[in-house]
């Protein structure tokens, strides 16, 4: 037995403030990788990053079909107001001889966040009774780490003040 989903994708920042539908099927009992429970979700983020003292809120914003990703993207949106898009995957299991492709909880996003280094933002997906919830580690080329906790938000993630959307 199947059911049905129907999600409304907000791409204004690429198609003009329009909204596409698209119909989502997953089937009872189909594993829940990262992209079933990532997709078109938003999160309010806890985040450390060396070298800065203080933890800081960032929202994540996973959305499917992805536009970097043929599976999803993560808009991550900093406290100063940058949007960072970054394209994401399932990580892959198994070994070179028997591989698992798309049946991680685990995730890969990156991309380049438009003023310099690259960023990659790896993860694991899990689900709580109040919705998904994600963490895991950043990583920033110019020699910065990070790490992140995730935990759902009921509201879309805020709008860049500036209009700062890098891609």
């Amino acid at each position: 037995m199947r059911s049905r989903v129907f999600v409304a994708l907000l791409v204004g920042w690429t198609l003009g403030g329009s909204a596409t539908w698209v119909n989502v099927t997953y089937a009872k009992g189909a594993p829940q990788t990262c992209e079933v429970l990532l997709a078109n979700q938003t999160l309010d983020c806890r985040a450390i990053i060396q070298p800065f003292a203080e933890p800081m809120t960032e929202c994540f914003e996973f959305v499917a079909p992805g536009v970097l990703s043929q599976r999803f993207d993560l808009r991550l949106h900093t406290p100063d107001g940058f949007v960072i898009p970054l394209g994401c995957e399932c990580s892959p299991a198994g070994s070179v001889d028997k591989p698992k492709f798309d049946l991680s909880k685990s995730f890969t996003c990156g991309g380049d966040t438009g003023f310099g280094p690259v960023a990659t933002v790896q993860g694991k997906a899990s689900q709580s009774r109040s919705g998904p919830k994600a963490k895991g580690q950043i990583g920033i080329s110019s020699g910065m780490a990070g790490l992140f906790e995730c935990t759902p938000r009921s509201t879309p993630c805020p709008a860049s003040p500036s209009g700062a959307f890098i891609e």
